[in-house]
């Protein structure tokens, strides 16, 4: 299994979207789901990993499983890039929340 690789799955009623798939330790399956805010207005990042969200990135885990005959457990993840208008690479912080869902 390559690490880093962008998978593009599409379900029926859903918009293509993208799963980051990297490999972990102990044979563990991420899939990292990264939001990007540059102000915290309508909300932390993590917020808009909604339960119907949750239930599309695991359709596409499945399908992603599926599709390569893995047997493997599978870990969901988000990464909450916090960064100003600009994108300054000093001003850029990120918050990596482990089994988030």
């Amino acid at each position: 299994m390559e690490p880093r690789k962008h998978y593009f799955a599409k379900i029926p009623t859903i918009a293509i979207f993208i799963v980051f798939a990297m490999s972990a330790p102990l044979g563990v399956l991420l899939f990292v789901e990264v939001k990007l805010r540059t102000n915290l207005q309508y909300g932390a990042p993590r917020e808009y990993v909604t339960v119907k969200k949750q239930e599309k990135l695991r359709a596409a885990a499945l399908l992603y499983l599926s599709e390569r005959e893995l047997d493997v457990p599978a870990r969901f993840d988000v990464a909450e890039v916090y960064t100003d208008v600009h994108r300054s690479a000093g001003k850029t912080r990120i918050r990596y929340i482990a089994n988030a869902f």
